[in-house]
């Protein structure tokens, strides 16, 4: 039977400590560090990167033993709303139009274990050491993500870079409301691509490349999805999940889309195209999207 959502439930989220940290500059190099202590897959965060953005887009659930990185910009919301919709342990509502309540019902990464052998109910990044008293040793951030991506479904889905960028502007930076309040001085998505230049790529998660929200390495995701096949890649997931047959339809978000891929070409030129693949190199070659303008466009 599924969960329905209680009172209670939205009090704990509110007051949880991970959704009201807002921390900046040398803060947020002393939050990455006392993170890491307790979750060592932090370690394997990108250094440009907000460890906060990652956490709290970490969507666990030991139950089911998968993990969702969720990605902003990227239908993050449908993809919640259809995980809830099959998922029994998650709650569920049809009000709940952008699954906040959902996205909070997910668990957190876990915690720093002790891998005491087989069948132990144990977390991810430490380890007994050889000696009398077994001392505990941290391991590294790329053996962190190994073992989560051992015991852990992962998976992401992505967006095509430019439409994602523009997708962000749409909402965050044209609208006012991004947590980088320097960005809203941008009066074009030329002047925006100018500020990403000049440093701002890295200081909001919505215009954050994509490769640098992940933690695992991409090789060892056990799913890749796209927005641009969304339809298909959530039936194949989902049923991945929960059993052949289970997928009956995408439970979308509805509301609140900027309908970004209609508006390239009001937005984009040749050359902006060329600064933005520049700056989205990776995002670009670790998921196989061509940084021709036209493809985009024909997409």
């Amino acid at each position: 039977m599924k969960k329905l959502i209680h009172v209670k439930t939205l009090i704990r989220q509110l007051k949880h400590p991970l959704h009201r940290l807002k921390p900046r500059g040398l803060a947020v190099a002393l939050l990455r560090a006392l993170l890491a202590r307790r979750r060592p897959l932090v370690r394997a965060v990108d250094a440009r990167v907000n460890p906060l953005w990652v956490m709290r887009r970490a969507a666990v659930s030991r139950s089911g033993k998968y993990c969702y990185f969720r990605i902003p910009k990227a239908a993050n919301s449908t993809v919640v709303r259809t995980l809830a919709f099959y998922d029994p342990d998650l709650p569920w509502s049809g009000k709940d139009r952008k699954a906040m309540f959902a996205k909070h019902s997910f668990e957190p990464l876990p915690e720093a274990g002790l891998h005491r052998g087989a069948g132990a109910d144990r977390g991810v990044g430490l380890h007994r050491g050889a000696g009398a008293r077994g001392a505990v040793r941290a391991v590294s951030g790329a053996d962190a993500a190994r073992e989560f991506a051992e015991e852990y479904f992962c998976f992401t889905f992505v967006r095509n870079p430019y439409t994602r960028l523009l997708s962000a502007y749409l909402d965050k930076v044209a609208r006012g409301r991004s947590v980088d309040r320097a960005a809203h001085r941008a009066a074009s998505f030329a002047e925006f691509v100018a500020y990403l230049e000049a440093g701002g790529l890295w200081r909001d998660p919505h215009w954050v490349p994509q490769v640098a929200l992940i933690p695992v390495p991409i090789d060892r995701l056990a799913f890749l999805g796209k927005v641009e096949r969304l339809q298909d890649d959530l039936a194949s997931l989902i049923d991945r999940l929960f059993g052949d047959g289970t997928f009956k339809k995408v439970r979308s978000r509805g509301s609140g889309r900027r309908n970004a891929a209609a508006q390239l070409g009001a937005h984009y030129t040749p050359e902006l195209a060329a600064r933005v693949g520049a700056l989205y190199h990776d995002d670009f070659a670790a998921f196989g999207y061509s940084t021709d303008l036209a493809t985009a466009l024909e997409g």
